[in-house]
């Protein structure tokens, strides 16, 4: 298991430190538009609230590591816990969408890709209430992509 963890953070620092290195490119790739479209189509997924659009985004398993969290590996929809996380934004934050603020495909091929994705949590009134970043990996499986491995990180709102 601490492999596993050790790859997890190497994965994320690696990504994170392509942030800097790479250049744009003047025309998206057809794998970066590929990649883009996914996580438009997650985002629109999450907004819904519908749980079951949402895990099927994801590959099984898959590893988050985020915030003030433990390291974990998901082997189901019902280890994802969906419900009560849902529950506690609509709760706590009078949840409406999260709007996002950027898509940058930091690296990508025809079968994986590394994204950084940066939204805002809004709430019923169309306030911010929350930045979230998310350092992504994906991978096309069966010819589907889905998320293999998240890292979300929650800086204060702007």
């Amino acid at each position: 298991m601490k492999n596993v963890k050790a790859l997890a953070v190497c994965l994320i620092f690696f990504s994170v430190a392509l942030t800097g290195s790479l250049s744009a490119q003047e025309a998206p790739s057809t794998s970066n538009k590929k990649v883009v479209a996914f996580v438009k189509q997650y985002v629109k997924a999450f907004n819904t609230g519908d749980v079951s659009k949402v895990a099927a985004c994801f590959h099984f398993p898959h590893s988050q590591l985020n915030q003030n969290q433990p390291f974990r590996v998901i082997n189901n929809q019902n280890e994802m816990e969906l419900e009560s996380f849902y529950e506690m934004i609509k709760t706590n934050f009078q949840w409406k969408e999260n709007e996002v603020t950027k898509i940058r495909v930091l690296y990508s091929t025809d079968e994986k890709a590394f994204v950084q994705l940066t939204m805002n949590g809004v709430d019923q009134d169309g306030n911010a209430f929350a930045k979230v970043i998310g350092i992504l990996g994906l991978a096309q499986v069966d010819g589907k992509w889905g998320f293999a491995q998240v890292s979300w990180h929650f800086p204060p709102a702007e």
